[in-house]
């Protein structure tokens, strides 16, 4: 799937990994506004059915590998605010990094155009990796707990779900 979330939450401490993969994902197919409801989904699931989830908190990381144009195509300002205000302000639990990895430098450019709606917690947890930078993510999760496909130690996603 598009979405894939680590089950690290059942050690105490760990938190959990959220990846979106947009590779698997075609904007002529699927909007925006839909992905975004059922990531939604996916954080109501945790947070009904993991209890350690509130306490750990979790990682949101988005590989930018194969992402579409067409995607910024479908993002109005106000769905870009809104949803970061969801991100940051409606769910209870502990943000503990929004990590954007391997993003070409105009990517860079435009998802830095949306820190000046983040409050100061998220801007200092909002990170992007461009393509040449993405071992520099382990300064930020640890590399036990990452999934192999990533250059982690904690085993495919495919076990890790």
């Amino acid at each position: 799937g598009f979405i894939s979330i680590t089950k690290s939450t059942a050690r105490a401490g760990v938190p959990a990994i959220v990846i979106v993969r947009w590779k698997v994902l075609k904007p002529e197919t699927y909007h925006f506004l839909d992905l975004l409801k059922m990531g939604m989904m996916y954080l109501d699931v945790l947070l009904n059915e993991d209890d350690n989830f509130t306490v750990n908190g979790l990682y949101i990381i988005n590989d930018m590998r194969g992402f579409s144009l067409g995607f910024v195509k479908q993002l109005t300002p106000a769905l870009c605010k809104k949803t970061i205000m969801v991100v940051q302000n409606a769910y209870p639990y502990r943000l503990k990094g929004l990590y954007f990895l391997y993003a070409p430098a105009v990517y860079e450019v435009f998802l830095n155009m949306f820190t000046p709606f983040f409050g100061e917690k998220l801007k200092s947890r909002f990170k992007v990796f461009r393509e040449d930078a993405t071992e520099q993510l382990y300064e930020y999760i640890p590399r036990g707990v990452f999934p192999e496909e990533y250059g982690g130690e904690a085993g495919p996603i495919s076990k890790l779900n």
